[in-house]
C-alpha cells in the first residue's frame, strides 16, 4: 500500500486557484500488502495489481479522510456541479478524483483564495461506468 500512496502523491494535481484540472482516466495499481487489517498471524491481505477507472469526483471541506463532502449548490439540476466556497475554511477545501467507486482517491488541497469550483463530468464510455471529470476553480 505504501508504494501505491507514493505513486499517487507524485501525480500532478490542481495546485492553485484559477487553474483547470482533469482527473486521470484511470490508475494502475501495483500489488502490495495491506496494513491495519485484523487477520490471523498466518494470513496476508493484498491489493491485486490492475487498473481502476475514474468513477466520480468530490469536493471536501477539510481533508477527505474527515468525510465532510460538500453538496454542490446546484445538486438538483443537470449539468456541471458548482460549489461556492466560503472565504475561509479552517482545514481548507480539497478536490478528490474517485476511482472504483471511492475505493481509491487522489486528492489535493485547493489554494486558500479559491472561491468557486465547477466540476464537469461526462461518460467515458469504456468501461461503461467510467467518467471523465474536469475541475475549474477560481
Amino acid at each position: 500500500m505504501k508504494s501505491l500512496l507514493l505513486a499517487l502523491a507524485a501525480l500532478p494535481l490542481l495546485a492553485c486557484a484559477g487553474e483547470t484540472f482533469t482527473c486521470p482516466d484511470y490508475l494502475d495499481l501495483n500489488a502490495s500488502p495491506l496494513t491495519g487489517v485484523s487477520l490471523p498471524a498466518d494470513a496476508r491481505a493484498l491489493v491485486a495489481p490492475g487498473r481502476v477507472w475514474l468513477s466520480g469526483a468530490s469536493l471536501f471541506d477539510g481533508p477527505p479522510e474527515e468525510q465532510a463532502s460538500l453538496v454542490p449548490d446546484n445538486a438538483d439540476s443537470d449539468g456541471p456541479s458548482l460549489w461556492t466556497l466560503a472565504s475561509s475554511s479552517p482545514s481548507g477545501y480539497w478536490l478528490s478524483c474517485d476511482y472504483a467507486n471511492g475505493l481509491v482517491r487522489i486528492t489535493r488541497q485547493l489554494a486558500a483564495n479559491s472561491s468557486r469550483c465547477t466540476a464537469t463530468a461526462s461518460p467515458a464510455g469504456n468501461p461503461a461506468d467510467s467518467v471523465k471529470v474536469r475541475f475549474d476553480c477560481q
